[in-house]
């Protein structure tokens, strides 16, 4: 699951700069990345094609039903047709769909690639560097996800991802100063959680796991890269998650 890039970003930069950014700090296995209300229609477009053509005040509207059979009767509605001319029985099989086409995702070890080249001064200069660091500090979203089992100390800077069934977090823990300064990247997804908390506490065990391993000890250690199955994003493995020290 791609962190969907925020719609006043999207129109300043453009989607084709944001893809071809992507794919130069990532593989070729990064799939497209698509705006949020797109993610949307592509996921409902698994019910029906015309699914397409939903404006943004009806993909809000969605948003307000919940998840279930009032979601999935609201946009039959919408379309003008009956449920049973959907092609899956739920809201759930949609989403399943739409992850297996690989739009809006990447493996783990990508992710982490990324925010190497990112935390390493690779991807951006030295403002534009620690700008992005300082505003993936400020993310308040994911309190209870990887920085929840971390130690109070640490700084981590990061990008939360959500959807139905899918819990993400990536992100940069660093640690102490100077010839004491360790940094380690993390990308880590939960799949199947059938519950938004659920799904958190797999990911706030990542953050403990990583503790717990002397990882962030500012003793020098070993060039440190844990890396889950081979997998695209939290549409392909439960509870994968890999981590990447940084060079000193």
């Amino acid at each position: 699951m791609c962190p969907t890039p925020h719609v006043t970003y999207l129109r300043r930069i453009g989607l084709d700069q944001v893809n071809a950014v992507a794919h130069e700090l990532m593989t070729d296995r990064c799939g497209h990345i698509t705006s949020l209300a797109d993610v949307r229609r592509h996921a409902y477009s698994a019910l029906h094609q015309d699914a397409m053509q939903l404006s943004s005040a009806q993909l809000l509207e969605l948003r307000r039903q919940p998840y279930g059979g009032a979601r999935y009767q609201a946009l039959a509605d919408m379309l003008g047709v009956a449920p049973a001319q959907f092609a899956h029985p739920g809201i759930e099989g949609a989403f399943e769909a739409y992850y297996s086409t690989r739009l809006n995702a990447a493996p783990l070890d990508d992710y982490a690639q990324m925010l190497v080249a990112i935390a390493s001064g690779h991807a951006l200069g030295p403002w534009g560097t620690a700008y992005l660091l300082e505003v993936m500090e400020r993310v308040q979203t994911g309190r209870q996800r990887i920085i929840a089992g971390l130690p109070a100390q640490v700084r981590f800077a990061h990008k939360t991802g959500t959807q139905l069934r899918r819990q993400c977090d990536f992100g940069i823990v660093r640690t102490g100063a100077g010839a004491q300064a360790r940094a380690l990247a993390v990308a880590a997804c939960n799949r199947g959680a059938r519950t938004l908390a659920g799904g958190e506490a797999a990911l706030r065990a990542v953050g403990a796991a990583l503790h717990a391993s002397g990882a962030l000890s500012p003793a020098p250690t070993a060039s440190m890269h844990a890396q889950a199955p081979a997998s695209t994003g939290p549409g392909r493995a439960a509870n994968a998650a890999g981590a990447r020290a940084l060079p000193e």
